[in-house]
């Protein structure tokens, strides 16, 4: 006579491989959703400070194309050989069609009612002061110096400051949309992070319960069994004959197990998971395959305590596990990342968790936990942050990283006691450089001057690529103009060697404009401004040299 639960033998373990194949697969989905999701964002999150950066470089050249093209007008009137004037009145043409051109790429990609708004007052200004500029040009061209000269100060030069505030609210406009737009990509990949997340617990949820309903089939087929022992108690020689179908049904449950182990291995690997039990009491430690692999060691490895795991914990992170641990021991559940030393010096980032089982008296008596190796989620993680923050062409930081920064280095000086100084380099003729040598040729020119700016400065200071052709150095515990000075002829220095650029040498200068904190202003951006006035009056004054903003003031 047959046993009812015979016909159970071959159900389960097909069920069973069911259940854990799926396992496999929502595993792979995890991973794969992971990898998906962070590599999406990265290239999005690039391509929008790409955009946004652009944008704020043609504001900014637009901003420069102006001041530049009545700074030419002025020096018209004050230049008494022909040839200049001649040369001066073609740049001041040139930098007219640059305006126009830069405003006619922007307004065209201008999309949001507020930069529509102010790219046409922008046209109003710019059409109001033209009308006055060119009776300025009619009295030049007349030869009737010294009334153009008065026009030109007394009307056009007003009337062109509102055009330069037109473009200033152009390019606050980019630059606080290209903060929001940044803003927005992080809130989309912290979004993201929160469903891969989801989906590792749905995925440990799964896992338990599917262990949960092996465990409650096992325990029903072994309560049918004793039923069925009971009833056929005294037919032993039946059960003599039964002997061996149960010797089978043994043979493939034991088989069925040990392919259920299989997968769960495979699994971890996979996941790069493993599992591990600590019995406190004992302060013995039992660790998967999964988890060895993890920390470079084979199974010969001596891994049986507490403190033998600590061992292999990063020096620096050892403090944070204890205290993690000890929390662990009281709270229930033990979670935190940290990192791992490997012999050979391989430096690993483990994500570990756990929960404590407790005995009469609320007596920690084991802890049971999965880790897992988390170090290309943190390397995508830095690749993400160095990209927002970094300017692409030369690696050096980018404004919104100079900003928080400077921001910093001001709160450390205010809270010290102490002073810096922040400088801004305006590179000079570099629109030449384009112009004459191709674009290509500029870009290796930044580069250049990235490299020999870093060789210069102490290791204190921060150097930073700010816009276009401008650069940004903040000099902590510098308060005077002596010291700024010893610092900047260092710079300067540097660029005395020419630059080689498409098999032409190329000289490099600068206008510097230097400003002091607390002295010239209080927070990051009156710096900023405070230095942008005093190199504007470099420019002024001829270019390739370096002014106070204070000394700045005296001048004017």
């Amino acid at each position: 006579m047959q046993l009812p639960f015979s016909s159970l033998s071959s159900l389960l373990p097909r069920w069973l491989i069911a259940g854990f194949g799926f396992l496999f697969l929502l595993v792979v989905l995890v991973v794969g959703s992971s990898i998906y999701y962070l590599d999406s964002l990265r290239n999005e999150l690039g391509s929008v400070v790409n955009i946004q950066m652009q944008r704020i470089s043609q504001a900014h050249e637009l901003r420069m194309a102006i001041r530049e093209r009545m700074l030419s007008l002025d020096r018209i009137f004050l230049e008494h050989d022909p040839f200049v004037q001649d040369e001066l009145y073609q740049q001041f043409q040139n930098l007219g069609g640059r305006v126009i051109s830069l405003r006619r790429e922007l307004e065209p990609k201008a999309e949001d009612p507020a930069e529509q708004h102010i790219l046409s007052a922008f046209r109003s200004e710019v059409l109001e002061t033209a009308d006055k500029t060119d009776a300025v040009v009619a009295l030049y061209l007349d030869g009737r110096m010294e009334e153009g000269r008065s026009l030109l100060l007394r009307e056009a030069m007003p009337s062109q400051a509102k055009v330069t505030d037109a473009s200033d609210s152009l390019q606050a406009f980019y630059r606080d949309q290209g903060q929001k737009t940044v803003a927005h990509a992080r809130q989309v990949y912290e979004s993201a992070f929160k469903i891969v997340i989801g989906l590792g617990i749905g995925a440990i949820v799964l896992t338990l319960l599917t262990a949960m309903l092996v465990i409650r089939r096992i325990l029903k087929d072994r309560q049918s069994l004793l039923a069925e022992i009971d009833v056929r108690r005294e037919a032993e020689a039946e059960l003599l004959l039964l002997s061996g179908d149960l010797e089978e049904l043994v043979a493939t449950r034991t088989a069925c197990l040990q392919e259920t182990a299989d997968l769960l291995k495979e699994a971890q690997r996979i996941g790069q998971m493993g599992h591990w039990e600590w019995d406190v009491l004992d302060d013995s430690i039992k660790w998967s395959d999964e988890v060895y692999r993890l920390f470079g060691l084979n199974q010969k490895a001596s891994v049986t305590t507490y403190d033998d795991f600590l061992q292999t914990v990063h020096p620096d992170d050892r403090d944070k596990v204890v205290t993690a641990m000890e929390k662990a021991l009281i709270q229930g559940f033990y979670r935190t990342s940290h990192r791992i030393l490997w012999a050979d010096g391989n430096i690993r980032y483990i994500e570990g968790m756990g929960r404590v089982s407790y005995g009469e008296g609320d007596r920690p008596l084991r802890m049971v936990g999965t880790l897992q190796d988390i170090t290309e989620e943190q390397r995508l993680q830095q690749q993400l942050w160095d990209l927002a923050h970094h300017d692409s062409l030369t690696g050096l930081p980018n404004r919104g990283l100079l900003i928080d920064r400077l921001q910093q280095s001001i709160a450390n000086a205010k809270r010290q006691g102490d002073t810096l100084a922040v400088a801004l380099f305006d590179l000079d003729r570099f629109k030449l450089a384009n112009d004459s040598l191709g674009h290509a040729a500029g870009d290796r020119l930044l580069v250049e001057v990235a490299n020999r700016l870093r060789g210069a400065v102490r290791q204190s200071d921060i150097v930073a690529r700010f816009a276009g052709d401008e650069f940004v150095a903040v000099f902590p515990t510098v308060g005077s103009p002596e010291e700024a000075a010893t610092l900047l002829d260092k710079i300067l220095a540097s660029f005395d060697a020419p630059c080689q650029l498409h098999g032409a040498e190329w000289l490099i200068s600068a206008s510097i404009g230097v400003a002091f904190y607390p002295r010239d202003a209080q927070d990051a951006q009156g710096l900023l401004q405070a230095a942008d006035e005093a190199m504007y009056a470099v420019k002024q004054a001829g270019r390739n040299g370096y002014r106070t903003y204070q000394a700045s003031l005296t001048l004017q």
